[in-house]
């Protein structure tokens, strides 16, 4: 039964050993990681226990110890304690010559990553144009904004038209600059909470003087794998999408936390990396309507009236290139864009 017990112990998935009752005989790392606890912990623990609330798991436990037979379930919602709800596939067999049950479960895709890739593939896809279009445009710019300050002797109404449409084009072209940086970015050690109080100082005294910042942070907070300049751009958008979100009374709270809870596998590596780090913008402002959440990280995309749709857009496609992933939960009165970052 060792050398049983050492293989499970190297399988990259999730795998469970229940004795008869329910209880927990054996897990593995990979378990461990799922569950956020130890083995030490977990033994002898029910499995009813612990996914209490998962019904559909334990109906499948239930199905294989009725049934005596290997059973699948492909699509079932997990839940366990300080962990989000999780999407996974799960395979139950008994073990044979006795009532133990053996329950794995295999990495599932995880559909924030899948859709921090494709955002990162479509930002590095507009960084080409991005970066010609600015160049492009911004010279001749220049030279119409410079002429109509020269005629603004002989026709002032119409020459500050020209120059005030000109620094129009140039704002956009800004903006759109941000996709002009390159997709691989020198990452090291960084303080986040460094950077965030960066931004949040930047943000009072600019566009968020209406807005009460509170912080909320973990104060053993490890240093994050991220490159500071990216991540201040990062948070500067989303502490300035939050802000533009509300009028006056608008809350933005800045939190981080540490959770062992999602791996992901990494160009380059051989081992899935962990994304320990979280750190959040919350706002209370009127929440994005459902109908445009999976949509709000794609370019040209806006809920606001004069928005170009960017900013955001950018942020998925940084967070990505520092091989994060960013994932936004909203209601009325609550929006919480939530990024999840490696430890140095």
């Amino acid at each position: 039964m060792k050398h049983e017990l050492h293989l499970l112990s190297a399988l990259p998935f999730a795998c469970l050993i229940l004795g008869h009752r329910g209880e927990v005989q054996h897990l593995n790392s990979a378990a461990e990681d799922l569950l956020q606890r130890s083995q030490k912990a977990l033994s002898k623990q029910s499995v009813k226990d612990i996914f209490v609330a998962s019904p559909p798991l334990l109906s499948l436990l239930d199905a294989v110890q009725a049934r005596g037979a290997n059973v699948r379930g492909p699509h079932i919602q997990i839940e366990v304690p300080n962990a989000e709800p999780r999407i996974v596939s799960v395979d139950v067999c008994p073990l044979d010559g006795d009532r133990c049950l053996l329950v794995m479960i295999p990495e599932a895709p995880d559909t924030n990553f899948a859709r921090a890739d494709a955002l990162k593939t479509r930002a590095g896809s507009l960084t080409a144009m991005a970066g010609m279009l600015a160049h492009e445009i911004k010279n001749p710019l220049a030279a119409i904004s410079g002429a109509a300050q020269l005629m603004a002797s002989s026709n002032e109404t119409l020459a500050n038209l020209i120059v005030s449409e000109s620094n129009r084009i140039t704002q956009l072209l800004d903006t759109m600059e941000l996709f002009s940086s390159p997709d691989e970015v020198d990452v090291g050690p960084v303080n986040i909470h460094a950077v965030m109080g960066e931004v949040r100082q930047v943000a009072k005294h600019t566009f968020g003087s209406h807005v009460q910042f509170v912080e909320d942070y973990d104060p053993s907070l490890p240093l994050v794998q991220a490159n500071a300049h990216v991540l201040h751009r990062v948070f500067l958008n989303l502490v300035k999408n939050a802000c533009e979100a509300g009028g006056r009374g608008t809350q933005i709270r800045m939190k981080t936390r540490y959770q062992l809870s999602q791996r992901r596998r990494v160009t380059g590596e051989r081992a899935r990396v962990q994304l320990p780090l979280i750190a959040s913008i919350v706002d209370n402002g009127p929440g994005i309507n459902a109908d445009m959440r999976d949509k709000i990280f794609d370019a040209f995309i806006s809920t606001k009236d004069q928005g170009r749709g960017l900013g955001l857009a950018y942020v998925a496609g940084a967070v990505a290139s520092l091989d994060g992933s960013v994932e936004v939960k909203s209601a009325p009165g609550q929006t919480e864009f939530q990024l999840r970052l490696p430890q140095a």
